[in-house]
């Protein structure tokens, strides 16, 4: 696999805050469709697309 000509997404949580509420922060990916409950120092890296979108 040729990772050097694909392009990526890096979200690093440094803190994330609150979790005691009703709406969490979740990081929603699509295809396939994770969702994600952060913590603090998460790192998570994804294959870039060409459309994005914040939910």
């Amino acid at each position: 696999m040729n990772i050097a000509s694909k392009k990526f997404s890096l979200v690093y949580y440094l803190e994330i805050g609150d979790q005691n509420c009703e709406k969490h922060g979740i990081l929603k990916l699509e295809n396939p469709n994770q969702e994600i409950l952060p913590t603090n120092s998460l790192v998570i890296i994804f294959p870039a697309v060409e459309a994005l979108g914040i939910l």
